[in-house]
């Protein structure tokens, strides 16, 4: 297989380059071990990963190098005496696996810069790629700056790093080979002279953006005299320079491009890069924007792969500043796309209508699996087809969807909580299947987002499957808009035998933000797949105050409601109290944030205090009569732009007076508090949240006094120091704690994973003198990206399962996934399972006491960690292996005990 659509020497003849012009640096074939004495390599430690030689496979002949690693890996050359300044290189290697999944190929150059010892990348390319199991053909550019005092003894490192999420197995590489390239580029502006001021001005990213911003043309560039600068001034960002007369696409042709551009940024400020088509009328076709890149410091190059349209007429590219601050931009380039940003475009070009099968095009991405749906027999759950395509078609859309006759419709919705939708059943299908029609089912155009689907609107289709375990026949879609064919998809469905139902304990519990996906509208839907979710252990999940329905017999099946609530500086809380002329929080600046009102109204105002207790009563009535129940807010106060900025209103300032004993004929304003009083701010701001929650808490209590009043916070430093946050964020669990302003915590534990999670909840439970919820992250409220840079860990079943049991084991209460909207059934599974564990000891872990310092283990790894629990003179050990490799480990009564690789013990002696 070969991700190229055009040779490669016919590739390099478009970039205007000669075969023999170019220097080959490098062109390894792998043909003994001793090639692996040509390359530094790396691999996670602990991760028991190597980079080794492999005799029998190989792409032209016998003989390649393989990663062995589970996540992470990098192989380098170093060239010695190589002055790589102002030099394009190209850098190409072919790889297969005997496990397919995503991963990404980067290529770095680690010259030090400017003082020996600095290695610091001065140039990267870095393109995501799907790692196939037969061998495929990578190849990308890369561009070094010719500025910079370059260091060559240091040498030069190319980095080939496969990033896999939950990847095991082996990567091969072969015919790994680095060039020199004498040219490259089709168009390309450094904006050397003046005259292109002329040619260029600036540009808004959305018409009609509410803000204001500078363009100009600076001196000092990147590689020369000459550079645009974009300078956010008020209001919103998103503007930019691009040039006043578009190009046209008949000097290009059609085909996949890539633009690349030096940027580089202060302040807030992110550059994105941009290509806008436009048809023989002028109106806008398909756009195509990086994700924002902040750049303090040296220029950084940038790369946007794009396609021409096929309709398109002319095109324009441009450079925009996403956020507040300043960007600088210079020498930009059109270039043939190469073989690796054609992959990409390839996997990322959709039909005139498609879809992301949620949540299991998620889930397969990150398990390094081919698109599949595994649900469990015998239960129910939903299918969420979520739609975007060419706004510009006209027509009915219809989407028709096979499944297999295992699987029963039950009811189908816009969204988590939207209205039912009609649908019908036809009569001819596939053997074995059930084929359903479903008629513009929501107007999917109006809902997309940047040519994508909405991150939470789409075609959800409740099912419940038959008690048949195994393979079953594949989901089929085929969708068209009016006359045009749009996309045909067929996913593999199995259904999962599942795990021994779990024991309801009232001392701990599993729940997920968005209703634990329970959120059906239709009734004996609903019943249908709480009830499942209840099988699997998780028995709550969040509501809001519009989802009065959801909550009425829940508490009849075992599922608790927590309700959900806003901030009292929520500005919709007011409006539909028929406030009109409301104090909003003010900025720093002076610009005002027309979301919120201001903080000191909404902690002293007796209006808006009252209206805000009315609002509390409306959701808490949602909430079972009697019995348990929690209320939890997700307070962010400082949310809109920097912490420090907000909030001036009066209101607020008179507040910080009294606060800091400022006398009243001292002037006050955000200038004069962020440059004389900064450190009095900080606290100020930490008492004022801790005030907040107070108020909350206390108005809860008085409308319900049995209400636990649940804060979402962040994790404590495990050394007992503040986070580094605390002068510019003041959402400092500790304040909350110590105030007693909430009733218990709910901690977020995103990107916590292994031990680091287990050393973190163990260090919250101790250390606050509250009880302790935790949100970890399950799954993306986003559709699967196609990049591999999400910001946050997504746990693969085994961490799941690992990590349920670690958070009893420890002392939660429990796990409030976000978002806990969707799961398949291999993670069902997994929290069912870590339940059972849970349940076979719950009184050691729930009436026990802790003695973990009473036994010591021989042969524990830095990935392992163990609880002691003690009841009855006995002693129950729980050893967790966070690691890739099973161990030994030896208990005091010198029994011999092996963890798997992701996996715990359970002993008592």
């Amino acid at each position: 297989m070969r991700f190229i659509s055009i040779l490669s020497l016919l590739l390099l003849t478009a970039l205007g380059v000669v075969q023999a012009q170019n220097t080959v640096l490098l062109d390894e074939k792998f043909n003994s071990p001793d090639s692996l004495k040509k390359f530094l390599h790396w691999c996670p430690s602990g991760s028991g990963g190597r980079f080794d030689f492999d005799a029998v496979e190989g792409k032209s002949s016998p003989g390649c190098g393989y990663f062995s690693v589970s996540m992470r890996a990098a192989l380098a050359h170093r060239f010695r005496n190589l002055d790589p300044a102002g030099g394009v290189y190209r850098f190409s290697c072919w790889t297969k696996s005997d496990t397919p999944g995503m991963g990404t190929i980067t290529m770095k150059m680690f010259p030090s810069v400017n003082r020996k010892g600095e290695l610091t990348p001065i140039a990267s390319a870095s393109l995501p790629l799907k790692v196939e199991k037969d061998w495929t053909y990578h190849e990308t550019y890369l561009v070094v700056p010719p500025q910079g005092k370059y260091h060559i003894g240091s040498g030069i490192g190319f980095m080939t790093q496969a990033i896999l999420q939950n990847f095991s197995g082996k990567l091969f590489i072969d015919d790994y080979k680095v060039e020199k390239v004498a040219k490259y580029g089709l168009w390309s502006e450094n904006f050397a002279d003046q005259a292109t001021a002329e040619s260029w001005g600036l540009f808004a990213r959305s018409h009609g953006i509410e803000g204001v911003a500078a363009v100009e043309r600076i001196e000092n560039g990147f590689a020369d005299n000459g550079a645009w600068r974009i300078t956010w001034k008020s209001g919103k960002s998103g503007y930019g320079v691009a040039p006043k007369q578009p190009l046209q696409v008949k000097d290009f042709g059609p085909g996949d491009y890539t633009l690349d551009a030096a940027v580089r940024s202060t302040g807030a400020a992110a550059a994105v890069l941009s290509v806008y088509q436009y048809d023989a009328d002028g109106k806008p076709l398909e756009d195509f924007n990086s994700a924002p890149v902040a750049v303090n410091g040296d220029y950084k190059l940038v790369s946007l792969p794009f396609t021409l349209h096929e309709k398109a007429v002319s095109f324009r590219p441009a450079v925009v500043n996403a956020a507040k601050g300043v960007v600088e931009l210079d020498d930009l380039v059109i270039r043939k796309a190469d073989a690796a940003e054609k992959a990409f475009l390839i996997r990322n070009r959709k039909a005139p209508l498609w879809s992301i099968v949620y949540p299991f095009d998620f889930y397969s991405y990150i398990d390094s699996e081919e698109p599949n749906i595994k649900l469990l027999a015998g239960r129910t759950s939903y299918i969420k087809l979520m739609l975007a395509g060419d706004k510009t078609l006209k027509g009915d859309t219809v989407i028709e969807v096979m499944l297999p006759e295992e699987l029963t419709v039950l009811s189908a919705q816009l969204s988590t909580y939207g209205p039912e939708l009609p649908f019908q059943q036809l009569r001819k299908s596939d053997p074995g299947t059930k084929r359903y029609r479903f008629v513009n089912p929501y107007n999917w155009a109006r809902y997309m987002m940047n040519n994508n689907p909405n991150h939470y609107t789409g075609l959800q289709i409740i099912v419940k499957a038959a008690d048949k375990v195994g393979k079953v026949a594949p989901m089929k879609t085929n969708m068209r808009i009016g006359s045009v064919q749009g996309e045909q998809r067929t996913l593999p469905v199995e259904l999962l035998k599942p795990e021994p139902e779990a024991v309801p304990m009232q001392e701990f519990r599993i729940g997920g933000w968005g209703g634990g996906s329970g959120l059906v509208r239709n009734k004996e839907a609903r019943i249908e797949l709480l009830t499942s979710l209840i099988k699997s252990g998780v028995t709550f999940g969040t509501i809001h105050e519009s989802q009065k329905a959801f909550s009425e017999h829940a508490k009849e099946l075992g599922f608790m409601p927590c309700a959900l609530v806003h901030s009292p500086d929520n500005v919709n809380i007011y409006r539909a109290a028929g406030f009109k002329d409301m104090p909003l929080r003010t900025l720093n600046d002076g610009r005002i944030d027309k979301g919120h009102i201001a903080l000191g109204t909404a902690l002293r105002d007796p209006q808006f205090n009252a209206a805000y207790k009315k609002y509390l009563q409306n959701v808490l009535a949602l909430l079972p009569k009697s019995g348990y129940a929690l209320v939890e807010i997700d307070i962010e106060f400082w949310s809109t732009g920097q912490s420090h900025i907000s909030c001036f209103h009066e209101s607020t300032i008179e507040e910080f007076r009294k606060w800091a004993k400022l006398d009243k004929n001292v002037k006050l304003d955000s200038k004069i508090i962020l440059k004389q009083y900064f450190d009095k701010w900080s606290q100020f701001r930490r008492y004022l949240t801790v005030e907040l929650h107070k108020m909350v808490k206390n108005l809860v209590h008085e409308t319900r006094k049995d209400c636990e009043f649940v804060a979402y916070d962040y994790t404590l430093n495990l050394d007992g120091s503040e986070p580094a946050f605390a002068k510019t964020v003041p959402t400092v669990a500790m304040d909350y704690d110590k105030a007693d302003a909430i009733d218990a915590h709910q901690v977020s534990y995103y990107n916590y994973e292994g031990v680091v999670f287990l050393d973190h909840v163990d260090n919250d439970v101790k250390r606050f003198s509250k009880p302790v919820w935790g949100v970890p992250y399950i799954c993306e409220a986003l559709p699967p990206v196609q990049l591999p840079t999400w910001s946050y860990h997504h746990p693969c079943k085994e961490e799941v399962r690992l990590e349920v049991l670690g958070a009893a084991a420890s002392g939660l209460k429990g796990f409030c996934y976000f978002t806990g909207k969707a799961y398949d059934g291999s993670r069902l599974n997994a929290i069912n399972s870590g339940l059972n564990a849970v349940a076979r000891y719950k009184d050691f872990y729930f009436k026990g006491q802790r003695a973990d310092e009473k036994v010591q283990l021989q042969g524990l790894t830095k990935d392992m960690r163990y609880r002691v629990h003690e009841l009855n003179q006995k002693q129950l050990i729980t050893i967790f292996n966070c690691g890739k490799t099973d161990e030994t480990v030896t208990l005091p009564n010198k029994q011999k005990v092996t963890v798997k690789s992701m996996d715990f013990a359970q002993i008592v002696i």
